[in-house]
Order: structure tokens, then C-alpha cells, then sequence
């Protein structure tokens, strides 16, 4: 009678680990290369009735001229909702339409003041101005205005803190244009 040898015995399990990892490795590359789907079922749970993120159509002749007009400068202060009237309404008697202005930051680094903005309208006129108050001692900066998507926001204040003192100071931001004015304050201290 003839005995297998210890090496013999272990070449058919070693062979079928082989085979099953391969199969296990294969499996696993096959759904990595298509996105997390097996035979064409998805195991995502996605709706297909799912609004989708980013439109990657080709933009409409209208989309392109929106664009062109606001890359020149060619559109008044307007939401770009066709809904809401295309010019804020002036109040009587010539008063400017109130408008919100939010300050998103006011942080210091490496010796600057950076004050962000926000703006509550789509704008791409007028001016953002700032104003530091402390004591005696005014600083005051204009920028221009920046049209984003849904927002607009002041181009970006950037003081060098060598120009303020250490202490708190009031900070006034105010947006104006010809039919807007909005205004927000806040107290900072400077380091």
C-alpha cells in the first residue's frame, strides 16, 4: 500500500485556495470597473426618478448669451430667477431698495485683516466699503462687487493689520449701488 506524503496531500487544498481567491479577486475588479454594479443591477439604492446634480448638457444658445452679458457687464443688478423682476423697484420719493449684506469672515493672517462677504442679491455693480472705527481713528477701504450664482459678494478686503491698533474696533460694511444700499456691523478684535 502506497502513503501519500504530507506535500501531496496539501497540493489539492492549496490549488483550491488558489482557484478561490482568484475568483473572490476577479469578482471584486469586475464590480470596481463598473461603478459598484454586478450584471448590470445596482446596489446603490439610487432612484433613477433623482433630480441629478450637475446638468452636463450642452448649454442653450439663451445659457451662452446669459453668460457673454454678464462676462461684459451688460446686465442691470438682477436675480437671475425670471420670476423676480429683472430691476429692484426704487421706493418712493428716490430712496435706494434695502438689500442684505452678511460678513462671512473677519480673520487675521500673517498681519492682514481678510473680510469676506456676502451679498443677498445677484449684483454686478456697485461698491462694498469698510469702515474700522476705533477711538479716534478711522480706516476705511472700497472694493468693487462680485456676481456669483445665486449671490453676489464684495471682491475681497485685505488691510494689513500694521495700519490698525491692538484692541477692538467697530467694522461697518456697506454695499451701495444706484437702487441698492445694504449694511451690517460688527465689533473684531485686532492682535
Amino acid at each position: 500500500m502506497k502513503t501519500r506524503s504530507k506535500k501531496q496531500s496539501k497540493l489539492p487544498f492549496l490549488i483550491t485556495l488558489a482557484a478561490v481567491v482568484l475568483v473572490a479577486g476577479l469578482s471584486l475588479t469586475y464590480v470596481y470597473a463598473f461603478n459598484g454594479s454586478i450584471f448590470g443591477w445596482n446596489n446603490r439604492n439610487e432612484s433613477s426618478d433623482k433630480i441629478p446634480l450637475t446638468n452636463l448638457d450642452k448649454p442653450t444658445d439663451e445659457q451662452i448669451k446669459a453668460g457673454d452679458d454678464i462676462k461684459n457687464g451688460n446686465l442691470n443688478e438682477s436675480n437671475s430667477n425670471p420670476d423676480e423682476p429683472s430691476t429692484p423697484a426704487p421706493q418712493p420719493g428716490g430712496t435706494k431698495q434695502s438689500v442684505e449684506i452678511f460678513i462671512t469672515a473677519a480673520n487675521q493672517n500673517s498681519g492682514i485683516l481678510q473680510v469676506r462677504t456676502q451679498i443677498s442679491r445677484v449684483v454686478n455693480t456697485g461698491k462694498c466699503t469698510i469702515t474700522l472705527t476705533k477711538l479716534d481713528k478711522t480706516v476705511t477701504k472700497s472694493v468693487d462687487t462680485q456676481a456669483l450664482a445665486s449671490t453676489s459678494t464684495c471682491k475681497g478686503f485685505d488691510i494689513p493689520v500694521s495700519e490698525l491698533s491692538a484692541g477692538s474696533w467697530n467694522m461697518t460694511l456697506t454695499y451701495e449701488s444706484d437702487t441698492l444700499i445694504g449694511t451690517n456691523s460688527k465689533v473684531i478684535t485686532i492682535q
